[in-house]
């Protein structure tokens, strides 16, 4: 249950990032429209990339296939 709302929180965090940078740029506010980008790459290197490595190291624990 826990994981659910923090899967929703992401979710919500990444939505809203782009939308507001959509409405800053079609309103004219190109700095206001970067702001977000900063947060989202982080959000990229905290989350994604840790996903990434647990998959990584469960690969290597059983060893090569010998035919």
């Amino acid at each position: 249950m826990m994981a659910r709302a923090v899967v929703w929180l992401q979710i919500l965090f990444v939505l809203s990032c782009v939308a507001y940078s959509t409405y800053s740029l079609f309103g004219g506010h190109f700095d206001q429209a970067l702001l977000p980008y900063p947060a989202l790459i982080l959000y990229y290197l905290i989350f994604c990339r840790r996903k990434k490595e647990g998959a990584d190291s469960s690969e290597g624990q059983d060893g090569p296939l010998e035919p």
